[in-house]
């Protein structure tokens, strides 16, 4: 079991567990970073609740992701604050609820899934967009406009007539890059 901690205790790198006062049950984790603060993914990193990552102050820090990101749970939203200079460069694959990308978002590495991505702007594509279950058909939605730079890919499965790769986006769509069929 826990304890509780004031905000101003939080300190870079920080995991915060909030729970169900009654249950005793976490329904929202996030990860603080701040003052400088380099954090890199090399690894993988599931989400299975709604949860953030955000800055706690001071100089500006930074997250890349250069592994894994999954989103397996939690119906709401998982958010990379605006705050924080968020990149990818690995996978991000959502699969429940949606990821809130920073505003102008661009892609260098994969994003994938069932769910949702949303950007305040655009996302810019500049890496793989790949709708579905990493094998799997399905539709990725994005709200928020598109672009897809010159080195962008839409890596899209066509199992079928009736079965293919989706990306639904809710903005305009720039496309340009390259599409691949699998």
């Amino acid at each position: 079991q826990g304890h509780a901690i004031s905000v101003r205790d939080l300190r870079a790198g920080d995991i915060v567990v909030f729970d169900d006062p009654d249950t005793g049950i976490p329904f929202h984790v996030a990860l603080y970073i701040g003052n400088g603060t380099a954090f890199v993914n090399n690894g993988r990193l599931t989400v299975t609740s709604d949860s953030g990552v955000y800055n706690n102050g001071g100089a500006a820090s930074s997250f890349v992701n250069k592994g894994l990101i999954e989103k397996t749970g939690g119906d709401g939203t998982t958010t990379f604050a605006a705050n924080i200079g968020f990149a990818n460069e690995g996978v991000i694959n959502v699969l429940s609820g949606t990821i809130a990308l920073p505003t102008n978002f661009t892609n260098n590495g994969t994003l994938a899934g069932t769910g949702t991505f949303s950007v305040s702007g655009t996302l810019t594509n500049d890496g793989t967009i790949n709708p579905g279950d990493l094998g799997a058909t399905g539709t990725l939605g994005l709200t928020g406009n598109y672009v897809q730079g010159e080195s962008g890919v839409f890596a899209a499965q066509l199992a079928s007539s009736v079965a293919a790769d989706l990306l639904n986006i809710t903005g305009t769509a720039t496309l340009g890059g390259i599409l691949r069929s699998e």
